[in-house]
């Protein structure tokens, strides 16, 4: 009897390993979804600024399924005329749509502005958002979408987790009613921890998956150049210069005084000896 059970343990932990061994042979083997990686033209964008027609829904591939999983990104660059009330714009815009600026950086120069978002929206809102978001510059710069097709390790995923749980509750069965002496008690409480440690790795992962599934990625890049007047170009050309003459003339000390201390005792004798000549000529003419 404790031989049966020991045996029945091994059988259900090879169960166990060998959906590991199919979902590695299947990485192997099987290749993976095409993934669609677009790089839309900035002047298929002009063109259809003004147009009825999506052009992010014109450009992306068509993709084969219904259920397919699918992994969104994009890379937008505009310019803008307000940098900080197109930063607010967005931010509405990704709220309207059910999403968030996950990160944001603004860096404000003389001449001009630039700033980096980041946007996490539902998938179901990813073309809807795009389009809109092209909206807010003055000019599209560049735009680039990337999908990748996950379908293929989506699945196998979800298989090796559904297998690894019917092994844990098998396990957890046998424990329960057919575990009899403390050799057979040890060896099935062992094996449940070491396939729960693996149901664990295996959800995180998949969980990790889902979330990229269900929100897509955009980042915007925005940037705003500012236009002087030429009073202000004078006037900091002006600043520059006389900025530019005052450390000239402190490089021109720094460098007298690093020379005199170099020829300090040529100036020391020189200065003895004036002095020694003058007092001798007092003492002469008393």
């Amino acid at each position: 009897m404790k031989y049966n059970f020991l045996i029945l343990i091994s059988f259900l932990s090879f169960c166990s390993c060998q959906s590991e061994m199919n979902y590695e042979s299947n990485k192997a083997s099987i290749p993976m979804a095409e993934v669609s990686n677009t790089s839309i033209n900035t002047s298929n964008i002009e063109s259809a600024r003004n147009g009825n027609e999506s052009v992010v829904n014109k450009t992306m591939p068509s993709i084969i399924g219904l259920d397919a999983k699918l992994v969104r990104k994009a890379n937008l660059r505009l310019n803008v005329l307000d940098i900080e009330q197109s930063i607010e714009e967005i931010n509405q815009l990704a709220i309207i749509n059910g999403g968030v600026v996950s990160s944001l950086d603004l860096n404000q120069s003389t001449y001009h502005s630039t700033s980096s978002l980041e946007l996490k929206v539902p998938s179901a809102q990813f073309n809807s958002l795009l389009n809109e978001l092209k909206k807010e510059g003055e000019r599209v710069v560049s735009l680039k979408v990337d999908i990748d097709d996950v379908t293929n390790s989506y699945r196998d995923m979800e298989s090796r987790l559904r297998v690894k749980k019917q092994v844990r509750d098998q396990l957890v069965d046998l424990l329960r009613n057919k575990a009899k002496t403390f050799e057979e008690v040890y060896h099935a409480e062992n094996q449940i921890k070491i396939i729960q440690e693996e149901i664990e790795s295996v959800q995180s992962r998949f969980n990790y998956l889902e979330k990229q599934i269900a929100y897509s990625t955009i980042k915007v890049a925005l940037v705003q150049k500012k236009e002087l007047a030429k009073t202000e170009l004078v006037k900091a050309s002006f600043f520059n210069e006389m900025l530019s003459q005052i450390k000239g003339g402190w490089v021109f000390v720094k460098g007298g005084l690093l020379f005199a201390a170099g020829i300090w005792p040529f100036i020391l004798l020189v200065t003895l000896g004036f002095l020694f000549k003058r007092r001798i000529r007092v003492f002469m003419l008393r």
